[in-house]
């Protein structure tokens, strides 16, 4: 719609919006209006003329003490002096602030309420130019609210990566980022700038991104400048407010979180970044060392570094814009740049530096890093967890945890951090040590949100006693359209990370709908809600760790071969694919599980079986390594004096190939890839036994089964 700023009417004929991710292309088929329609009208507000108009606002006046009048600005000589009707036209733009944009009454409130807290605020304009240091955070300007939205973000370059490199032949996919679950309106609490600012606790993001400002500007982490003294060719990043409701794992709302982050992909690499790697702990350590815990008794805390990026020097100079919402030295936003003095988030590099720079005050208080987990770090009775800013730290007893936060906190690097005292949640996961001893690992809150996202909250849904679908699924390349319009892949997002962390007995229901996220049927869609009708009966549930210490490593392995195969559809091949699936325990807690297809096809049931078992060692293998790490810190209580794990397999043929020292005619076509094993069986680390089909307990990783045995395994392996 295009406005006219001289009349204040909206002239019918024009319609016209801009549509940066075609939502609209569907409906311009069908020629139906669209249903974002008028969201796309409400975003695209952008008025375009000669002369930039000023627009004035009674709250936004602080030294004039609310003069609204509005400067005359030239005539539109394109129109001539009068309109259709003879009526003059006047020769300056109406007071939007009074009518038009701001219409509403309760609109215009709210906005006024906004910079009165500002107004209010103790970083006032006289305070912000102080001799002694110049403060940011001036006012909030309309010009920002009305600055474009751009979604785009690492996460979704690194999903899209991930997806890519996991691909099958037949153009399904085969792992699904952890993290890839994008954010609708509705259920969303992560937000840029625009949207905070229309949001009813607004204020409470005010007041987040005063306390932002000034802790940046007391730890000094950049310069302002005036933009003339920049190097000659020297190019300037933007910068990017995050805000977000901050919850504990139970859905609690712990506070209003604004984060100041530089734009990274602004950066070009050699000029003003290098390295960029930063490894994060892998959830079978985590799992791990909690079961060593419960068997030792040894006690558990948490640490959340404050600022952590910006604690590392920046070992390059980078310039960044003024933040949004902010001006620099007597209200000049254009003429002054920051230049940046540590790792501000965002930054290619950040996570890299800041990753390093931690590392290296760690070994300086005697940790060493472990070989096969970089983010766990030993020392003497204490081991680390190190997942970006947060610490899992497990020790012998609390004087030991509480010698090393006294440490960290009094040593040279001068870290700031904020104790979280004992283990109550992780990485968006409750943690309950119940009164025998047991952890239980659970994430309601998350469940809850998943059945809001796909079916609603008033919406009337039929619990379920199974996660999956009776029949696989597969292609349906000609089935029905899909009837519902929740986010396809921000499901599969969602109930990805929550069987990856908790609920391993929805694992092969959730890879078997994420497989087709590219073009998701109505068959896959009612295998998503049967995966919700699930998690509704269950939602309290997760999994218990019930360490049994006459019990070392063991891995359970199945597969499922050739399962997908349809004679209706007998030249795919991607239908003769196989099925892996494996339940990794430690002291009979499961640490690591897995479900997912198999990248080669098969010949037969024992080749299947084979590949499974193949795969599950790269797992397990490692593991090993990592808890003979563990056991010269504390003392591992395993039933053989060497580290050894017990296999078990339910197909004779597979385990003589996998025991048998020579090459066979009909084995030798596999890849040596699948042999890689077979050494550590020959030292006697590995034992490969047999296992009755009823007791696999990975049988659940590769197939739908019934209620009863479904039950059995998920005791077996969630502990319910």
């Amino acid at each position: 719609m295009v406005l006219n700023p001289y009349t204040g009417l909206v002239s019918p004929q024009y319609h016209i919006v801009f549509d940066d991710h075609f939502q609209t292309l569907k409906s311009l088929r069908d020629t139906t209006v669209p249903d974002s329609w008028t969201t796309l009208c409400r975003l695209n507000s952008t008025l375009s003329q000669d002369v930039d108009p000023v627009f004035q606002n009674p709250a936004l006046d602080i030294e004039s003490g609310g003069d609204s009048s509005v400067p005359s600005l030239r005539k539109d000589t394109s129109m001539g002096e009068t309109g259709n009707t003879g009526t003059p036209i006047s020769s300056s733009f109406i007071d939007l602030g009074a009518s038009g944009l701001r219409r509403s009454s309760r609109l215009r409130n709210k906005v006024s309420s906004y910079f009165s807290l500002m107004d209010s605020s103790p970083l006032t304009p006289s305070a912000m130019l102080s001799t002694c240091r110049q403060h940011l955070l001036d006012i909030i300007h309309l010009d920002d609210l009305c600055a474009p939205i751009h979604y785009t973000a690492f996460f979704t370059a690194a999903s899209n990566a991930c997806e890519e490199l996991n691909l099958l032949f037949d153009g399904t996919i085969n792992k699904v980022f952890e993290l890839a679950f994008a954010a609708n309106q509705q259920q969303n609490e992560t937000y840029t700038f625009k949207d905070a600012m229309l949001q009813d606790d607004s204020g409470d993001f005010i007041k987040a991104m005063i306390k932002e400002i000034s802790d940046h500007e007391d730890n000094h982490h950049w310069t302002i400048i005036p933009r003339s003294d920049m190097p000659a060719s020297t190019k300037t990043i933007l910068s990017i407010w995050s805000f977000k409701r901050k919850r504990s794992p139970a859905g609690e709302l712990l506070k209003h979180k604004a984060r100041l982050c530089a734009h990274g992909g602004m950066q070009k690499w050699g000029e003003n970044y290098w390295e960029t790697y930063s490894p994060t702990v892998s959830w079978i350590s985590v799992r791990a060392l909690l079961a060593v815990g419960v068997i030792n008794d040894l006690s558990t805390s948490t640490i959340d570094f404050t600022l952590a990026f910006p604690q590392v020097d920046l070992d390059i100079d980078v310039f960044m814009e003024l933040p949004m919402g902010c001006v620099g030295p007597n209200g000049d936003r254009k003429g002054h740049v920051l230049k940046l003095n540590k790792s501000l988030y965002g930054l290619k590099q950040a996570s890299h530096n800041w990753f390093n720079y931690l590392g290296g005050a760690l070994k300086d208080h005697g940790f060493i890093q472990s070989q096969v987990d970089q983010c766990v770090w030993y020392k003497e009775n204490i081991v680390l967890l190190q997942y970006v800013d947060d610490l899992l730290i497990i020790g012998i007893d609390d004087e030991i945890i509480a010698t090393f936060k006294k440490e960290l906190a009094e040593g040279k690097e001068n870290f700031i951090f904020t104790d979280g005292g004992p283990l109550e949640s992780y990485l968006g996961v409750n943690v309950q040590k119940h009164v025998n001893g047991t952890f239980e690992l659970s994430q309601s809150f998350l469940i809850e949100k998943i059945i809001n996202t796909i079916v609603g909250e008033e919406e009337i849904l039929h619990e379920s006693n199974v996660p999956a679908v009776k029949e696989l699924l597969f292609k349906d390349s000609n089935g029905p359209e899909r009837k519902h319009e929740f986010n396809y892949h921000q499901a599969i997002g969602m109930l990805t990370y929550l069987q990856g962390t908790t609920r391993p007995d929805i694992a092969m229901a959730v890879h078997q709908c994420a497989r087709f996220s590219s073009n998701p049927k109505r068959s896959h869609e009612k295998g998503v809600i049967k995966i919700v009708r699930y998690l509704k009966s269950t939602k309290d549930k997760g999994i218990f760790l019930r360490p049994d210490k006459s019990k070392g490593i063991e891995c359970f392995v199945d597969a499922s071969f050739a399962s997908g195969w349809r004679p209706d559809d007998a030249n795919d091949a991607a239908n003769v694919l196989s099925r892996t699936g494996y339940v990794i325990y430690y002291a009979s807690c499961p640490v690591h599980w897995c479900s997912k297809m198999q990248t080669e096809i098969a010949l037969s049931t024992a080749e299947a079986e084979y590949i499974a078992l193949s795969q599950a060692m790269r797992e397990t293998i490692p593991f090993m390594r990592f808890m003979t790490e563990l056991d010269v810190i504390f003392p591992i209580k395993l039933p053989k004096p060497k580290l050894y794990c017990k296999v078990f397999e339910d197909n004779v043929a597979c385990i003589s190939m996998a025991t048998s020292l020579r090459f066979t005619p009909r084995t030798k076509h596999l890849a040596l890839k699948y042999h890689h094993f077979k050494s550590w069986i020959n030292k006697g680390f590995l034992e490969i036994v047999h296992v009755p089909t009823d007791q696999q307990i990975a049988d659940t990783m590769t197939k739908p089964l019934e209620y009863l045995l479904f039950k059995k395994f998920r005791y077996l392996i969630c502990g319910w």
